[in-house]
């Protein structure tokens, strides 16, 4: 497992590299769902091995360094939003998550999630549609979504051999 210890936030670019948006497996693609892949390979939620856990471990201390560093720079009142992995895109509680976040964000706060699928892809969902003055947008959005493969739908994918 190639993980990140640099001390470096991850950026957009970073976890998009290598996603194909013409492809409807696009994000199949890229480096985050590589990252996914390889952590269900190594066991998911409960490591294969010491050495995972210990790559793990490693890599989550690097993030929380860089994340305690860039606080320490931004001047915005912080919200965090984790959790709820299994949520699912056509549930209405994903529509309000995604409404919160926006409209947090059009309130300036820096909103900060653990990352992935279900509650906090909504949370990314909502801040990405925070500069738009009505919310049409972002329901026009959420109605795509529901009918785009969910994360669960990879995990045939996610074993690596």
């Amino acid at each position: 497992m190639t993980v990140n210890v640099s001390r470096q936030l991850y950026t957009a670019e970073d976890l998009l590299k290598g996603f194909n948006s013409w492809d409807p497996m696009g994000y199949a693609l890229s480096y985050d769902f590589s990252v996914y892949r390889q952590f269900a390979a190594d066991g998911g939620p409960v490591p294969s091995s010491l050495a995972v856990r210990a790559a793990q471990a490693a890599h989550d201390a690097a993030i929380a360094d860089a994340l305690r560093i860039f606080l320490r720079t931004v001047q915005r009142s912080l919200v965090g939003i984790m959790g709820g992995h299994s949520l699912p895109r056509n549930h209405k509680a994903y529509a309000a998550i995604a409404h919160l976040a926006r409209e947090l964000a059009r309130e300036r706060f820096l909103l900060v999630t653990g990352g992935g699928p279900g509650v906090m892809e909504a949370t990314h969902l909502g801040v990405a549609f925070s500069s738009f003055d009505s919310v049409g947008p972002l329901d026009e959005a959420i109605g795509l979504l529901v009918v785009v493969v969910h994360h669960s739908d990879f995990d045939s994918l996610a074993v690596v051999g």
